[in-house]
C-alpha cells in the first residue's frame, strides 16, 4: 500500500508542479500580446483549465502524504527534521497554494474577461497572480529539497 501511495504522490506532484511552470511560462510569454483579445480568451480557458488539473492533483497530493506518514507510524521515536517540514510545511504548502491559486485565478479570469478595460490587464508580468504562483513554486521546491535530502 505504501508504494502505491509513493506512486500516486509523485505523480500528482509532478503534475501539479508542471500545471503551476506552465502557467508561469504562459503568463511570462503572453504578456507581449495581451491587448488582443484572443490571447486574453486564450489566457481566461489556461487559468481555467489549470485550477481544474492543479487543485484536485494537490489534493492527490495531501491524501497520499498523509496516508503515507499514517503507514510509517513512527510511534514513540522522535520524527527527523524533514519528515517533520515535509509533514507541516507540505501540509501548509498545498492548503494555502490551493486557496490562493483559486481566489487570485478567478480574479485574474474576471479582469481578462473585462474587455472593454484593456488597461486592467495590459501588465501580467508584476500581477498578483505570477506572484503567488512563483512564491508557491519556491515552497513546492524548498520542500522537496528538504525531504529529498533527508535534511
Amino acid at each position: 500500500m505504501f508504494e502505491t501511495m509513493l506512486f500516486l504522490h509523485l505523480a500528482g506532484l509532478v503534475i501539479w508542479f508542471g500545471s503551476l511552470m506552465g502557467m508561469t511560462f504562459v503568463i511570462l510569454f503572453s504578456n507581449r500580446q495581451i491587448e488582443s483579445n484572443e490571447t486574453r480568451l486564450f489566457l481566461r480557458k489556461t487559468i481555467r483549465t489549470l485550477g481544474w488539473i492543479a487543485h484536485p492533483t494537490s489534493i492527490l497530493v495531501l491524501v497520499s502524504g498523509i496516508f503515507m506518514v499514517i503507514e510509517m507510524n513512527f510511534g514513540d521515536t522522535a520524527k527527523p527534521l524533514w519528515l517533520i517540514y515535509m509533514e507541516r510545511g507540505g501540509g501548509v504548502v498545498i492548503l494555502l497554494g490551493i486557496a490562493i491559486i483559486a481566489l487570485m485565478g478567478s480574479r485574474m479570469v474576471k479582469r481578462l474577461g473585462s474587455v472593454g478595460n484593456n488597461q486592467s490587464a495590459l501588465s501580467l508580468r508584476g500581477g498578483t497572480y505570477l506572484t503567488s504562483l512563483l512564491v508557491i513554486i519556491f515552497a513546492i521546491l524548498s520542500v522537496i529539497l528538504v525531504v529529498s535530502f533527508r535534511l
